[in-house]
């Protein structure tokens, strides 16, 4: 009886944590796709004064191929189409391990 109830208690907290990732990427979605077109540069070697590095642009192109504006992106930098699937891979990982390192936490340390 115990086992089923942690068993149902560790399958809502991993419901929340899918639900908890998700949310700064509905907030990406929601943005429109030109939101960062003319802003301050990111890129931390044009802003110690350096002219170009292989990734200018790259957070702009991933803003546009989130957005679905694929040609956009590829404009803004071709390596978006390495850098988006490598992302998606990591971000599967991190969230797989971490739901599984705590799903074993929430067994083996139950709430009071």
């Amino acid at each position: 009886m115990r086992k089923d109830a942690l068993s149902s208690n560790s399958k809502h907290y991993l419901r929340l944590a899918a639900v908890g990732t998700l949310v700064p990427f509905i907030c990406i979605v929601l943005l429109p796709d030109g939101f960062l077109d003319g802003g301050p540069a990111f890129c931390p070697v044009r802003l110690l004064g350096g002219s170009w590095c292989p990734g200018c642009g790259m957070s702009r192109a991933l803003w546009s191929l989130i957005h679905g504006n694929l040609p956009k992106a590829i404009a803004l930098n071709w390596r978006v189409s390495l850098v988006a699937p490598l992302l998606v891979m990591h971000y599967i990982q991190l969230v797989s391990r971490w739901a599984n390192t705590t799903a074993g936490w929430i067994e083996h340390h139950p709430a009071p």
